[in-house]
């Protein structure tokens, strides 16, 4: 129903309970667990790489390294902030790593334009927590902090897995691209599978498949998963 926190809360204008209660007033989502005490997830793991194409670096390294700049600068507290909560002074105060938010100017010109700094949420999710920082919002209520309190005593799992990348030079971009052209033919054209040991065999060996593999099974070995 949401991928965060405030999806439910009183004090979010777009979450699911304010657009609920504007159809029903009496309606109320609450947060459960099926499982008692049991782990319905696992840790968060790294995501959304971001990759270059080599032919790109080659052509144009300038762009790319300032674009690399741009992307460690939002990743930054200072571009948490901007792409979370606004301009300083304006939309929010500060007083050391507590962030109290001005929720009339944020309002104004941020939710009721399209909430447009929600898009910002795929590269840096909403976690403050990460920076050390403790956000006010006079508008949470007793119900917004009933709610994370209950979410966040809900147990997760370790996180088992690892992120994989390819070996340094690997078109990986070519070889998804044919592997996604002999699936379909697979699938569409031949109507079977019969074919599929030459399609992979191609894959392995004429698109370096082998190399590929090979690399993500020692990142695997080293993150400790596998002997």
């Amino acid at each position: 129903m949401g991928t965060t926190k405030d999806f439910a809360y009183d004090s979010n204008p777009q979450s699911i309970q304010s657009k609920t209660k504007a159809l029903f007033p009496n309606a109320n989502w609450v947060p459960f667990t099926p499982f008692g005490s049991q782990p319905i997830a696992t840790g968060v793991a790294p995501g959304s790489p971001i990759l270059f194409h080599q032919n790109i670096v080659k052509k144009s390294p300038e762009k790319v390294t300032r674009i690399a700049e741009i992307l460690d600068w939002l990743a930054s507290e200072e571009g948490f902030l901007l792409t979370h909560y606004g301009v300083e002074n304006k939309h929010y105060t500060r007083n050391g790593k507590t962030i109290t938010l001005n929720l009339d100017a944020f309002k104004k010109d941020i939710t009721d334009k399209g909430d447009f700094l929600t898009i910002w949420d795929f590269f840096t999710p909403p976690t403050p927590s990460v920076f050390g920082l403790n956000v006010i919002n006079t508008n949470k209520t007793a119900r917004d902090r009933e709610i994370a309190k209950t979410v966040a005593n809900i147990p997760s799992a370790p996180y088992l897995g690892t992120s994989l990348i390819s070996p340094s030079g690997f078109d990986l971009g070519t070889f998804r691209k044919r592997q996604r052209e002999l699936q379909a033919k697979a699938i569409f054209d031949d109507k079977s599978g019969k074919k599929w040991p030459e399609y992979r065999e191609e894959l392995m060996t004429k698109y370096n498949g082998n190399a590929l593999f090979e690399a993500y099974n020692e990142q695997v070995k080293a993150a400790g998963l596998t002997k």
